[in-house]
């Protein structure tokens, strides 16, 4: 998910060998972004000038940014409280992020807005084919020991208690590859 909103978010300028279709263009609203996109007449990445609502100390200002495509179409899901976001979404921003929206907009709106970048994410990731391998995951050490113990309580259980709790144990595996628990260990 992270890696599809970084991918939708980063801009590319222009080269004289590679052009990026849309660069420079100015628009008069993240509407007129929108459909340009849809038609095919700018890249997710150009780099546009829009002009949106944003928050300036506290006030709503509708003026002029330079901006992507990609960064227009993620502000859709954020509220208008929180202003217009400019910038490239990596894992530390957008904690940053969704911390702003919580105070700003409230637990109900963060919700939605949370739900909504999710699937611009992972929707993102899918159209750039962008993937990983779970072998290249890096699991600390202390999460390899405390998965070892969990196995090793399981030794004391039959084989058809074993089988019965195999569902129990794919969740625990996971949670110790994501770094959450599920039970203590």
């Amino acid at each position: 998910m992270v890696l599809g909103l970084y991918y939708m978010t980063k801009g590319k300028k222009s080269t004289e060998t590679e052009k990026v279709k849309g660069d420079g263009i100015i628009f008069y609203s993240p509407e007129e972004v929108t459909i340009a996109y849809n038609e095919g007449k700018v890249d997710l990445h150009a780099i546009i000038k829009v002009k949106v609502n944003d928050k300036v100390d506290g006030q709503t200002v509708n003026h002029i940014v330079e901006t992507t495509v990609g960064r227009v179409i993620f502000n859709r899901s954020v509220p208008e409280e929180v202003g217009f976001i400019n910038e490239i979404l990596t894992k530390k921003s957008l904690r940053d992020i969704i911390g702003r929206v919580l105070k700003m907009a409230g637990t109900a709106k963060t919700a939605d807005f949370l739900d909504a970048i999710k699937n611009q994410g992972f929707y993102s990731a899918f159209k750039g084919g962008l993937s990983f391998n779970l072998d290249d995951v890096i699991i600390p050490e202390e999460r390899r020991n405390s998965l070892l113990k969990v196995m090793s309580r399981l030794k004391r259980f039959s084989p058809t208690t074993v089988w019965d709790s195999l569902p129990i144990m794919n969740d625990i595996i996971r949670s110790s590859i994501s770094g959450h628990t599920l039970m203590p260990v």
